[in-house]
């Protein structure tokens, strides 16, 4: 036989000991705390969805604005600056008709960011590729220099290095953004 060693009537006959009471026992104790996570987690979700964070997951791209030669931030999907010593693969667009890949890397002192792209223009058959080389000064991504190389691909055509021409633009900045593929 239990007894009930505070004379309240609170005895617990799975074998833990009685509170006085006033006090909860383990079982309401391991009840308030479900219900208060469970709160807890739909305050979250609900939080979630009135700021789009739910089922929306958006992911990073990386918007480098070459203005004024390019008129249109040239496109790096789901890219994010490297770490410090580390490249990554470089895709995406600029505008509908171009598309860009290549790599970009971040150097061991942490302080430039650089890439290097081939550029295909599907407008016009037979178009060269133009190819760009940027160096960007890490953390700010601004002031950067990129040289963007056009060339002749046909070497039928005279001597291809009397037909390279280059454009260097200055003050390159790159910054996170969002952007759908046209």
């Amino acid at each position: 036989m239990v007894a009930d060693q505070y004379g309240d009537g609170d005895v617990d006959v799975a074998g833990g000991s009685a509170k006085p009471s006033g006090h909860s026992t383990d079982k309401e104790d391991h009840m308030r705390g479900r219900r208060t996570s469970i709160s807890v987690a739909l305050a979250s979700v609900a939080l979630a969805l009135v700021f789009g964070r739910v089922g929306t997951a958006t992911a990073k791209d990386l918007c480098v604005d070459m203005s004024p030669a390019i008129g249109l931030p040239v496109v790096g999907k789901d890219f994010m600056i490297p770490a410090i010593n580390k490249c990554k693969p470089f895709t995406g667009f600029v505008g509908a008709n171009t598309l860009v890949s290549g790599t970009g890397c971040t150097n061991s002192g942490g302080d430039v960011f650089r890439l290097a792209l081939t550029a295909y223009t599907a407008v016009e058959s037979g178009s060269n590729p133009i190819t760009v080389a940027c160096t960007i000064p890490r953390p700010a991504l601004t002031g950067g220099i990129c040289i963007l190389t056009v060339g002749t691909a046909d070497p039928g055509i005279g001597n291809p290095l009397d037909e390279l021409r280059e454009l260097v633009v200055r003050e390159v900045s790159a910054k996170s953004c969002t952007v759908a593929v046209p």
